[in-house]
C-alpha cells in the first residue's frame, strides 16, 4: 500500500452510537484508532465493594485495584494488572491480613510493576497503612510492609500514590485525631486531621517527619473523595503534594508542596484569598492534581460562589506551577478561570460538576468537567485556558464527569459516564494529534448504571479507563484501553547530495506506550522496506534512484495504527555529467557539459572541467555556451574532462573532421 493510500485512510473517524451498546464488548474497533473492547475484571456480585483506582505506566503498562467481600466476610483488597495486550485475573493484595481492608489505591511504574497501598484494620484509633508490590514479570504481589503503623480510625484516609518509571513512589494520606461528633472543640462539619506523605525507592517506606498541612492546628472540612488529598511524581523522583485546608479567615483553599526526596518544600497557596485585590469569600471543596516532565504540576480546583446559592455561582479554575528548575518554580503562576472563558457560557447556565485536570511536560493543560448534562473540555495552557468543547452528543439524561489525559503533541484520551432510559454505559474518545476522533460506546456485559468512573495516562494519549456497573447483584467492574497511535517523529536522510551506491537513512522513535512499533520505510509514496524494527536502514540504487526523493517513514503500532514521520529529503547523484559536441558551419565547435534535468543533480564544477579541442588550444573553468573556432582543416581529438559537485567524474573523447 502506497504511503498516500495510508494517509487517506486514517484521516477516516469512526463514531460509534448508542445502538452499539449492546455490543461494545465484542464489537472490533477501527484499526486507524483502537478504544478496546471491554474487559470483565470481577462480578457481576454483590460482593464487590467499590473500585479503589486505576493507574498506567509510560510503557502503557498498568492496572487497577479494588475491594471484595470475600466467603470468610472480610473486605479485602484485589488488583488486575494490564500487561500492554490484556488484562490478567485478579490477585489477592493483602494476603495474609485477616481483618477488613480499606482505602485501596494503585500507581503503576514500567515493565508492568505496580504498587498499592490500602488501610487494614487493626483496633480502635490504631488502624495501619500498608503497601505491596508486584514486580515485572511476577504472578503475585510481595508481602504486605508498613507505611504507618498508626493511621487513627481510617474513617477518611483517603491516600493517593503515585509513581515515575523508576519505581520512585509516593502516598499522600489524611490521619484525622478527632471529629466534631468526638470532641466538643470543633466547629460542626470538621474535623481535627493531618496530612502525611510518605516515600519509597524500593521494598520499604519512609513517613516524611511532618504533616504536609500548613496549620496541623487549623479544623479541617469534613473529608470527601472531592477533597482528598493528591499527589503526583515527576521523572526526577520529586513529587508535588495538593491538599484542601482553611486559610486564616476559616476559608478552604487548595494548598500545595513540592517534595524532595523525604524534605518538604515551602507551602503553596493555590486557590487565592484575593482576586482583584478584593477579598475571595467562596470556597473550594473539590480539586485535582497532575503533574509532568521535572515537577511541572497543575491544579484545578471548583470555587464556590460566596452568594445565598453557592453552588449555583460555581466556577472552575486552574493554577500552574513551572517545573522545579524554572526561575518561577516557587510559587503558582496565579488562577485562571477554565470554564470556557472570563463570562459564564451557555454550558454554565448549570453548575459545574467536579473538575479533572491534565499536563505535560510543555505546558500544555486541559480541563475536563460537567456542567448540567453536558460534558465539557477546555483545553489551553499554563497561561490560559479557550474555550469550552462540548465532549457528548446531548441525548445523555446524566452529567458525564468526564475524565481526560492528554500528550505533548496534542492527542488526547477521554471518557465520561452516559445513560439513556434504563441504558447505561461509558464513552470513550481517542483525539489524534491531528484532530481527527474516534468514539466507542463501552458497557460491562450485565449493564446497568455507572457509579464510578476513572482513568490514568501514559503520557502519551493513551489511558487506562475502569468503572464500576450496575448494583446489587448486577455489580461489575470493567475496564477498557485506550491506545493512542505513535506520536510525530522526524526521518533523516544525509544533508546535501550523494553519490554513494548505498545510502544509511535513519529516523527518532515513534514514541509509543501500548504494544510495540514497526516501521516502514517510502520513498516518493512508494514502499521500499516493511516491517522494520529499527531505526536505520541502508537504501541501495534498486531503493532510491538518481535525483531529489522523499523519505517518509511510517510507524505502525501492534493496533496497526500509523503514523508518518516527517518528510526527509533525499537528494542521490550517482551519475557523472553528460557532454553534446556538436560541429557546426564556419568550423565551429559548440561544446555543451550538463548534470541531467535541473535541480535533479549536483550539477557541474566549472572548476574541474577542462576540455582539450585538439589543436593545441585549451579551455577550463566553462561548462556553458562554450564555441571554439578551428584555424584550419583536419582531423582533431576533442576530450572533456569533468566532474559534478559530488565527485562522479567523466572523460568524453571525439574526433571532429574540420574541413
Amino acid at each position: 500500500m502506497r504511503a498516500g493510500q495510508h494517509r487517506t485512510a486514517r484521516r477516516a473517524a469512526l463514531t460509534l452510537g448508542w445502538s452499539l451498546l449492546a455490543l461494545a464488548a465484542t464489537a472490533p474497533p477501527r484499526a486507524d484508532a483502537r478504544i478496546t473492547p471491554v474487559t470483565p475484571i470481577a462480578g457481576p456480585s454483590t460482593a464487590i465493594v467499590e473500585l479503589g483506582g486505576v493507574a498506567m505506566a509510560p510503557d502503557g503498562t498498568g492496572g487497577l485495584v479494588f475491594r471484595r467481600r470475600d466467603e470468610d466476610g472480610r473486605t479485602h483488597v484485589y488488583a488486575s494488572r494490564f500487561d500492554g495486550a490484556t488484562w490478567a485475573a485478579p490477585v489477592r493484595v493483602d494476603r495474609g491480613q485477616r481483618f477488613d481492608s480499606s482505602w485501596p489505591a494503585i500507581a503503576a511504574a514500567g515493565g508492568g510493576r505496580l504498587v498499592v497501598v490500602w488501610v487494614q484494620e487493626f483496633g480502635v484509633a490504631t488502624d495501619r497503612l500498608f503497601a505491596a508490590t508486584l514486580d515485572p514479570g511476577a504472578t503475585g504481589f510481595q508481602a504486605p510492609v508498613p507505611v504507618d503503623l498508626n493511621v487513627g480510625e481510617a474513617i477518611a484516609t483517603y491516600p493517593a500514590v503515585a509513581m515515575n518509571r523508576a519505581g520512585t513512589a509516593y502516598v499522600v494520606y489524611r490521619v484525622v485525631n478527632a471529629t466534631a461528633e468526638t470532641s466538643g472543640a470543633l466547629p460542626a462539619g470538621t474535623v481535627d486531621g493531618d496530612y502525611r506523605v510518605a516515600r519509597t525507592g524500593g521494598q520499604f517506606w519512609s513517613v516524611v517527619g511532618q504533616p504536609v498541612d500548613r496549620n496541623p492546628a487549623a479544623p479541617q472540612a469534613t473529608p470527601t473523595d472531592a477533597n482528598r488529598p493528591r499527589v503526583g511524581v515527576d521523572v526526577a523522583g520529586n513529587a508535588v503534594v495538593a491538599w484542601h485546608e482553611p486559610d486564616d479567615a476559616q476559608i478552604d483553599r487548595v494548598w500545595a508542596r513540592r517534595v524532595f526526596g523525604g524534605t518538604l518544600g515551602p507551602t503553596l497557596q493555590v486557590s487565592p484569598s484575593l482576586r482583584d485585590g478584593l477579598p475571595v469569600r467562596g470556597r473550594v471543596d473539590q480539586f485535582d492534581l497532575d503533574v509532568a516532565g521535572f515537577g511541572q504540576a497543575v491544579v484545578g480546583f471548583r470555587e464556590l460562589g460566596s452568594g445565598t446559592d453557592a453552588t449555583r455561582a460555581a466556577r472552575i479554575w486552574t493554577n500552574a506551577i513551572p517545573e522545579s528548575f524554572s526561575p518561577a518554580a516557587g510559587a503558582f503562576a496565579g488562577a485562571r478561570l477554565a470554564d470556557g472563558g472570563p463570562e459564564p457560557g451557555r454550558f454554565l447556565d448549570e453548575s459545574p460538576g467536579p473538575v479533572r485536570v491534565a499536563t505535560t511536560a510543555t505546558g500544555a493543560v486541559a480541563d475536563a468537567f460537567s456542567a448540567g448534562r453536558a460534558s465539557l473540555l477546555v483545553s489551553g495552557d499554563d497561561r490560559g485556558a479557550g474555550p469550552a468543547s462540548r465532549l457528548d452528543d446531548g441525548t445523555s439524561t446524566v452529567s458525564g464527569d468526564p475524565v481526560v489525559e492528554i500528550a505533548p503533541d496534542g492527542a488526547a484520551a477521554l471518557a465520561w459516564k452516559a445513560r439513556q432510559g434504563r441504558v447505561g454505559g461509558v464513552v470513550a474518545r481517542e483525539r489524534r494529534a491531528d484532530g481527527v476522533a474516534t468514539t466507542r460506546t463501552l458497557s460491562a456485559a450485565a449493564g446497568g448504571f455507572v457509579s464510578d468512573l476513572r482513568s490514568a495516562g501514559s503520557g502519551l494519549g493513551d489511558a487506562a479507563i475502569a468503572w464500576v456497573q450496575g448494583e446489587g447483584d448486577s455489580t461489575q467492574i470493567a475496564a477498557a484501553i485506550v491506545d493512542a497511535p505513535p506520536t510525530q517523529f522526524a526521518a533523516s536522510a544525509p544533508i546535501g547530495w550523494t553519490r554513494e551506491p548505498a545510502v544509511r537513512v535513519s529516523w527518532d522513535v515513534a514514541a509509543h506506550a501500548v504494544g510495540g512499533v514497526r516501521y516502514d520505510v517510502t520513498v516518493d509514496d512508494e514502499q521500499v522496506l516493511a516491517d522494520q524494527a529499527g531505526t536505520r536502514a541502508t537504501l541501495d540504487a534498486r531503493q532510491l534512484d538518481n535525483g531529489r526523493r522523499t523519505l517518509v517513514v511510517i510507524a505502525r503500532d501492534s493496533a496497526g495504527q500509523e503514523t508518518e514521520s516527517l518528510p526527509a529529503e533525499l537528494m542521490v547523484d550517482r551519475q557523472p555529467p553528460t557532454a553534446t559536441i556538436v560541429l557546426r558551419r564556419g568550423r565551429r565547435l559548440a561544446v555543451s557539459i550538463g548534470d541531467g534535468p535541473t535541480g535533479e543533480g549536483s550539477g557541474v564544477s566549472a572548476a574541474a572541467t577542462v576540455i582539450n579541442f585538439g589543436d593545441g588550444r585549451r579551455l577550463r573553468g566553462r561548462v556553458r555556451d562554450i564555441t571554439h573556432r578551428y584555424r584550419r582543416p583536419g582531423r582533431f581529438r576533442v576530450t572533456v574532462v569533468t566532474r559534478d559537485r559530488v565527485g562522479n567524474r567523466r572523460t568524453i573523447r571525439r574526433t571532429v573532421t574540420v574541413r
